[in-house]
């Protein structure tokens, strides 16, 4: 290359980063402001005296240059609540960030919150200041602050009645002792941490409401991403166990679920459920080896070995959904396994009425019943086949028509109008049988009714 040619192309590339870098200069213009994926940043539910998940936006500089974030700061939290991560610094006031030409950095926000001293949610509201260039930009944020009754390592040894005022966190375990009843009124929530467990020695009498459910789930709020909410994640909690010889269980009208072996009932405990909903475990949300489990208009759904494990004992299910779309593995086994000892006598009696036995995977396992105290009447089935003598009027290879979106996640296990289910009901052997909802389903098969 001639030297006068290199020079030239020297001029040239030396002009260039100049120009560049007068582009990326730091702007000083008072109208240049950041803009922000939100206005408002919802943290949602968070328990008092405990850190709430962590919450993000982001900023972005619409600008052809740097954007300096002179300072970035909460106002109005006089408690300290709120702290801030503003690309990767952490603190209660950031100062001097920037944020290069069209491009954009994420804020993090966090609060451990004070006692509010009152049952209901208190609406909490702080703001996070940007100065930039002599102007401030402001981003909200708002939680329910609600305070938590906490148990560690409870131990009921007495009669005890749980009442709705708060809700009940469990740090990592509740037993009832044999000779002890726990009584839950309408209402109660019991939010269990990670891994914490609930075991019944003595009797659970949970008596909720179709208008005030009892609901026993984990107690993390917000969500795992944005699109995805802790309220759908199962395994955040061990689950609830009846221990050998518990009896006179109830659960009317009570949500068990997002655990990771739903409810387990072992040698001669017994349980009336009416109206419950077990759904989202990570093993499966009904388990029972040797037991004695009633169940009319429930909705038993979402697990990833399967919905219901019956080994010896005896159930009754009548107006129920079984269902199965769960989200986080491969399900590992039909919706029913049924322990039947297939060449040995088979203590096992079961009896299936006006139930909807569908969803992804095997409703049933491909074993012979004949001679098998087990039967299936009047009830839905994914499965073909005819009736016989365990299968009495049943309609095969039938959808229900659930008003259910996997992709969306919505588990709605009403059915549609128009279903295959309505008016297709035996008599039923409760009377009323109801559903989770409350309503009337001695017209109908399963637990749910048509599209609301």
């Amino acid at each position: 290359m001639r030297p006068t040619l290199f020079f030239l192309c020297m001029a040239i590339a030396a002009f260039t980063l100049l120009q560049s870098c007068i582009e990326d200069g730091v702007t000083t213009s008072p109208s240049d402001r950041p803009q922000f994926s939100t206005d408002t940043l919802k943290l949602g539910t968070v328990w008092t005296d405990t850190p709430s998940p962590t919450c993000r936006f982001t900023v972005y500089n619409p600008h052809d240059k740097i954007l300096n974030l002179s300072r970035v700061s909460f106002r109005d939290d006089p408690y300290n609540a709120f702290r801030l991560n503003v690309d990767g610094t952490a603190g209660r006031e950031i100062t001097d960030v920037e944020v290069r030409p069209n491009d954009s950095i994420f804020v993090f926000v966090e609060a451990t919150l004070p006692p509010t001293g009152v049952p209901q949610s208190v609406a909490v509201t702080s703001h996070i200041d940007f100065l930039v260039n002599g102007q401030i930009s402001t981003v909200a944020v708002t939680a329910d602050a609600c305070d938590l009754k906490r148990l560690k390592a409870a131990v009921i040894t007495s009669d005890t009645t749980f009442t709705a005022e708060y809700p009940i966190g469990v740090t990592d375990s509740l037993v009832v002792m044999s000779g002890a009843t726990l009584t839950l009124e309408p209402g109660v929530r019991l939010l269990f941490h990670d891994k914490a467990t609930m075991t019944v020695r003595g009797t659970l009498v949970a008596l909720g409401s179709p208008d005030r459910r009892i609901d026993m789930t984990g107690d993390r709020t917000g969500s795992v991403v944005a699109s995805i909410p802790y309220d759908i994640m199962s395994n955040q909690w061990g689950g609830l166990r009846f221990a050998a010889g518990s009896t006179g269980n109830m659960l009317h009208f009570t949500t068990v679920r997002n655990s990771a072996y739903g409810v387990m009932l072992d040698s001669l405990a017994t349980l009336d459920m009416r109206g419950a909903i077990l759904r989202n475990a990570a093993s499966y949300p009904l388990l029972a080896v040797a037991a004695e489990v009633t169940a009319a208009g429930c909705e038993i759904a979402e697990g990833g070995d399967g919905v219901i494990a019956l080994s010896g004992g005896s159930y009754r299910f009548d107006h129920c959904t079984v269902a199965n779309h769960y989200l986080f593995s491969v399900i590992g086994g039909p919706a029913i396994q049924m322990d039947l000892r297939q060449g040995t006598p088979s203590q096992l009696k079961a009896r299936f009425t006006n139930t909807i036995i569908y969803g992804l995977g095997d409703d049933l396992a491909k074993v012979s019943l004949k001679d098998m105290d087990v039967t299936f009447a009047r009830c839905i089935l994914k499965s073909s086949g005819t009736d016989d003598d365990n299968f009495v009027r049943c309609l095969w290879d039938t959808d229900p028509l659930y008003l259910l979106d996997r992709s969306r996640y919505i588990f709605d296990y009403h059915v549609k109008e128009g279903s295959p289910a309505e008016g297709e009901a035996m008599a039923s052997e409760f009377a009323p049988v109801l559903s989770p909802d409350g309503q009337n389903v001695d017209g109908m098969i399963g637990a749910w009714g048509t599209g609301r």
